[in-house]
């Protein structure tokens, strides 16, 4: 099925300014594995999270995420599925929409607090503002 333009997902998304995610393979005994850099946070909801790599990712790969921002003392983590994956016609860089799957209690008060906090909707990042941005991170 296309997009038609109608937005089809239940739960409102949120921009974070200066949020970051760091993402890791998901599967069993991949905790070994370190998690990747930080790359930009473009929308988070109760149930997903948006945000631009400078890595592939392939749709329906299992991941554990890390969220970080300047409002959050801690970052709060949690494991998911790739939903879609849109590759930059001129430049190595992907948008991203991951759904999160499970998250800890403590973690869930981490998403929440980071929502109540959010005053944007939808952030909007070129990939040209995604890539001079993660030269900074």
């Amino acid at each position: 099925m296309s997009w038609n333009g109608q937005e089809r997902r239940g739960k409102k998304r949120y921009a974070l300014p200066e949020g970051t995610v760091r993402f890791a393979p998901g599967r069993a005994f991949s905790f070994l594995r370190p998690y990747s850099g930080r790359y930009i946070l473009t929308n988070l909801s109760e149930s997903g999270i948006g945000f631009m790599s400078g890595e592939p990712l392939r749709e329906g790969e299992l991941l554990r995420v890390q969220v970080e921002s300047p409002n959050l003392s801690r970052s709060w983590s949690c494991r998911g599925r790739v939903a879609w994956v849109k590759q930059s016609e001129r430049d190595a860089a992907w948008r991203v929409g991951f759904a999160i799957l499970k998250i800890s209690e403590s973690s869930a008060v981490g998403l929440r607090h980071m929502l109540d906090k959010s005053v944007m909707e939808i952030q909007q990042v070129s990939t040209s503002l995604f890539l001079k941005k993660i030269k900074r991170l």
